[in-house]
């Protein structure tokens, strides 16, 4: 080897020490499953265990307070365990130094990734999980002081086994609180989450008072049917603030004031139920997780910025697990975001034989042969075959996995020029998608749609308002709730407003962009 190569490839080995970081010698990365969620850690067997079993505790605790009748299989949530900020920029390299972790639910995968290093990184983690938990299982039009409220009020659980304790004390919310009379966001505002009515300087007094509205009303058995009662009138339609009559039966001055009497000897539930431990499947990965579990994070929310370089230090990172099944995922998602379809195909090539079961392999390579179908250039007949190619994988997917809501998805982009679209069966692949991704806004807003267009008014409005109010949506939630107008006005109902509740803070400053 002459000495230009060699320091070519001293070269190309720094920077993927520096794009990557180098791993630390810690144990093998591990993979715990258990009847709600897929973690992911490099931790010990005896780790992986505790911690899923904690948080199977926690989604427990969650229905032990919030009943549910639906018993359908969905599926299930990843996380992924970090050791410091440094993995967490592996995966989002713009975080800040504060970060505990975040979670994010977008077309291309929905997950969390928690700081094992970090005191709050289990508050992150619960609190972001009871935003996931409300979607899927507690349907309706909720206000968003209720929305953020919840997830901070069972963020504060302690799950130490045989003690079990909901609604604890909030330190940083209760700061917010105690600041003075003059602090607090106005009672209506809070209610209607109307952000006008806010200045700057009260929105993080906005959900404090939605923490400590929640912990209120969860504080004894008369006022949770109260809230029961508020948030049935609400949901069904009723203003925000009328709806306190006859509910509540309090003004929101009334409501504050006994908001602030309250917060002088706030107090928690203790559980006496014993929870079992969850059954666990402790499974060691491939030595390639070491190098590119994170790096297959980033791959599926990749922004602009050092794309190129990420993308060239990844693919050769892969290069160096050959015949290695998630080397074989990040090369193809490398190709992917490089638009080179027929690549895409070839490192994947080994994973969609005949009787292959890889969901991910099927879904991406039909995908590609649908990119090569839309090419420009590409005749009718090629692209019709292209296109059947990619059903029967997408059709296989759903035999291998029928709760991956990607390859619904994927099955509609399929159907979607299709003559008479959307059909019955067009509509029932998107509502499957927003059944088993209820948390990503797009399922949601597609299968609304396909809805609207069959002048399926009501069930429409069902999708749509569990998400018009999230706090975390903004002003990118606009298309939703100009959706839901379009829906109310399809069933003969009045528009709701149009103005975006306040913009949800960070936990810890937790949840990471869409992209970077």
């Amino acid at each position: 080897m002459s000495l230009s190569t060699m320091l070519k490839t001293l070269a190309l080995a720094l920077a993927a020490v520096t794009i990557f970081g180098a791993a630390p010698a810690r144990a093998e990365w591990m993979r715990g499953e258990s009847p709600h969620f897929i973690v992911y850690g490099d931790v010990s067997e005896g780790q992986m265990r505790d911690f899923v079993r904690k948080v199977e505790r926690f989604d427990t605790v969650l229905r032990l307070y919030w009943p549910i009748a639906n018993t359908r299989e969905s599926g299930k949530l990843e996380i992924f365990l970090a050791h410091g900020v440094d993995d967490l920029r592996k995966v989002s390299p713009s975080l800040g130094s504060g970060v505990a972790g975040f979670y994010t639910a977008d077309v291309d995968r929905v997950f969390a990734i928690v700081d094992l290093s970090r005191s709050e990184g289990d508050q992150t983690l619960f609190h972001e999980y009871g935003h996931h938990f409300m979607l899927a299982n507690l349907p309706g039009s909720y206000p968003g002081w209720f929305i953020e409220g919840f997830a901070e009020y069972y963020s504060t659980v302690d799950l130490t086994p045989g003690r079990i304790r909901v609604g604890m004390h909030s330190p940083g919310r209760m700061n917010s609180l105690t600041l003075g009379a003059n602090a607090w966001a106005p009672m209506d505002a809070v209610l209607g989450s109307r952000s006008a009515q806010l200045a700057p300087s009260q929105v993080h007094s906005y959900y404090a008072q939605s923490w400590a509205l929640v912990n209120y009303f969860m504080s004894t058995p008369e006022r949770q049917q109260q809230m029961g009662r508020y948030l049935a009138a609400v949901t069904n339609g009723a203003d925000p603030i009328s709806a306190l009559t006859g509910t509540v039966n309090m003004t929101p001055q009334q409501l504050q004031d006994a908001l602030r009497t309250y917060l002088y000897r706030i107090n928690y539930q203790t559980l006496q139920q014993t929870i079992p431990a969850a059954e666990v499947t402790v499974t060691r990965l491939s030595r390639s997780a070491r190098d590119l579990i994170f790096t297959d994070l980033r791959l599926d929310r990749l922004g602009s910025e050092g794309k190129d370089a990420f993308l060239t230090e990844a693919a050769a990172v892969a290069a160096r697990y050959p015949g290695d099944r998630l080397a074989a995922i990040v090369a193809a998602k490398v190709a992917m975001h490089r638009e080179d379809w027929a690549g895409v195909e070839a490192a994947l090539q080994p994973l969609v034989g005949d009787d292959a079961t890889d969901v991910d392999a099927l879904r991406l390579t039909a995908i590609a042969k649908m990119e090569q179908g839309d090419a420009e250039g590409v005749d009718d007949a090629r692209r019709a075959g292209l296109y059947r190619d990619a059903q029967r994988l997408l059709g296989r997917a759903v035999q291998a996995d029928p709760t991956d809501y990607r390859v619904y998805l994927a099955l509609a982009d399929n159907r979607q020029t299709a003559p008479g679209y959307p059909t019955e069966n067009d509509l029932n692949i998107l509502l499957a998608a927003a059944e088993y991704a209820p948390q990503v806004t797009t399922t949601r807003f597609r299968a609304a749609q396909a809805l609207i267009n069959q002048e399926v008014y009501q069930q429409a409005i069902e999708l749509l308002a569990p998400i018009a109010n999230n706090p975390h949506g903004g002003d990118r939630n606009a298309p939703v709730r100009a959706l839901l107008n379009e829906a109310r006005e399809g069933a003969g109902l009045a528009p709701i407003s149009t103005e975006a509740p306040p913009e949800a803070e960070e936990v810890g400053e937790t949840a990471a962009p869409e992209g970077e």
